[in-house]
């Protein structure tokens, strides 16, 4: 990913880049929306095949998301998308 076009777009950052040629081409890369918060990332952004590109993604989930972007809290079961789900159907049979 090119950190030239992040840049110049006000509605993107790169939050966080993993590795760089030195240049303006960053992958692997994560990329923060500066109006909803929204995140994607980059991994391997190249023609050939990259048989790691699963344990790399894995890597950024576990070091980085878990840790950053959850603050490192367990999830709380209460919150959960089934658990709301299931008041909310439980409300609509009464």
């Amino acid at each position: 990913m090119k950190f030239s076009q992040i840049d110049a777009d006000d509605n993107w950052e790169v939050e966080v880049s993993f590795g760089s040629n030195g240049d303006d081409f960053h992958d692997p890369v994560i990329v923060k929306s500066t109006v909803h918060g929204g995140r994607f990332a980059v991994v391997r952004q190249i023609a050939d095949a990259a048989p790691d590109r699963g344990a790399v993604f894995s890597e950024i989930i576990d070091n980085y998301f878990s840790t950053v972007i959850t603050g490192g809290a367990a999830v709380n079961p209460a919150e959960k998308v089934s658990t709301t789900w299931g008041n909310l159907k439980a409300q609509a049979i009464k």
